[in-house]
């Protein structure tokens, strides 16, 4: 028969109570409370379920918690509309509040957990059987009850910076040190933008019709907010901003089949043809600490798609774009290519697109802070820049 043992340990206010089953591997050291069993599972790369091998606090335990009446104080209220505005917090009939975070950023949860802990929130730590996943998944939330807690979106009541540090370590993220804000609703949006304002912060809009994106305007503004934020001393905002000493490039794939002519060229290219491109595209920044990325190479995809792969894939290329319509050019298609990324991915680094299998263009850009300082490429531009009435060319057009 199997002997189980029980033992708990506090994080926070919040008191975990484990059931592990004994075991002969002294790989497994569970006499370190201050650890969650995820954290030891990590610690000594064990599967979770040979650390434990039931639900620390189920969910019938966090819908027992007490109803809470506390007045919220300025720092409560703040947490709460913050973490609110960024969609992460769950309510469910039982007027129960869960907050699901990622086990890396424990510590500032654990921060977060220790403000709120008088209106009744605790941290819990949940692992069940996934099957879809076919192992143990762990959630680590912060759960709390509803009723009875009132919190306004009443920002001029709110502790700005406390607010802007939660918004950017948890809803920002920091791309070869440029800040971006992405899918935050606008009056998020206008939130911080008014607080980043007061403290001569510059923030822009990035967006088009698919990417919803706002970035720091340059490096010195995001050298201005992490000298804001890090006075406040809150737990692990400071490696949001440094990340690590380790760099590397992560390289995705991409593919689209187009058609396209070359203006006055001697050869069979003057006449329209199609093909399969290829296009390499490859990020260089510090590695996240918090992700274990450069890049989630879906962040990649999702921007390469929207603002290249769909403009191009099953077009004629000459007419996409005024840039490409002299010249449809791998060497032009990477200019485009790099100025439409470099906005919105910093760290771009190479694009390489093949039009054979034997033919490709390698090409390496302006960095961001070159492309803010010079702009966008002459050559490519020179059609869009010729001097002529806009109102004159848009009456040709309707002639025709």
């Amino acid at each position: 028969m199997v002997k189980k043992r029980h033992f708990g340990y506090y994080r926070g206010d919040a008191f975990i109570i484990m059931e592990t089953k004994d075991t002969k591997n002294k790989d497994i050291k569970t006499d370190n409370r201050s650890l969650t069993p995820q954290e030891i599972s990590f610690k000594t790369a064990q599967p979770i379920d040979k650390i434990n091998n039931s639900i620390f606090i189920n969910s019938n335990q966090e819908n027992s918690l007490p109803l809470n009446s506390n007045d919220l104080n300025k720092q409560q209220e703040t947490i709460l509309c913050a973490l609110n505005d960024l969609g992460i917090m769950e309510f469910d009939a039982k007027d129960t509040i869960r907050i699901e975070f990622e086990i890396r950023k424990l510590d500032f949860f654990i921060f977060l957990e220790d403000i709120l802990s008088d209106v009744g929130f605790k941290f819990f730590q949940n692992t069940h059987y996934e099957p879809d996943a076919h192992r143990q998944i762990t959630s680590n939330r912060l759960v709390g009850k509803n009723k009875g807690l009132c919190f306004k979106r009443d920002y001029s009541k709110y502790d700005d910076l406390l607010y802007l540090s939660i918004i950017t370590f948890l809803g920002g993220i920091n791309i070869n040190n440029y800040i971006f804000f992405n899918n935050l609703e606008e009056n998020t949006i206008f939130n911080i933008k008014s607080i980043l304002e007061e403290h001569g912060i510059n923030i822009i809009n990035c967006s088009d019709d698919v990417i919803n994106s706002y970035r720091l305007y340059n490096r010195d503004d995001t050298e201005k907010l992490k000298n804001v934020i890090l006075n406040l001393n809150i737990p692990q905002i400071s490696d949001f901003f440094n990340k690590t000493d380790e760099t590397a490039s992560v390289t995705k794939c991409f593919k689209f089949d187009s058609a396209h002519f070359i203006t006055d060229h001697p050869g069979k290219c003057r006449n329209l043809h199609g093909g399969r491109y290829e296009l390499e595209i490859t990020f260089t920044d510090q590695v996240d600490a918090f992700t274990g990325f450069v890049l989630d190479y879906s962040y990649i995809k999702n921007i390469v798609e929207n603002c290249i792969i769909s403009k191009f894939d099953h077009k004629t290329l000459n007419f996409v774009c005024p840039e490409l319509s002299w010249r449809s050019s791998t060497e032009f298609i990477s200019i485009f290519t790099w100025e439409k990324i470099i906005n919105l991915i910093p760290s771009l680094s190479k694009i390489k697109i093949y039009e054979t299998e034997s033919s490709y263009c390698e090409y390496i850009g302006k960095s961001l802070d070159q492309f803010l300082l010079n702009g966008a490429s002459h050559a490519l531009r020179y059609y869009i820049e010729l001097n002529e009435d806009d109102t004159n060319v848009l009456n040709i057009l309707q002639k025709k």
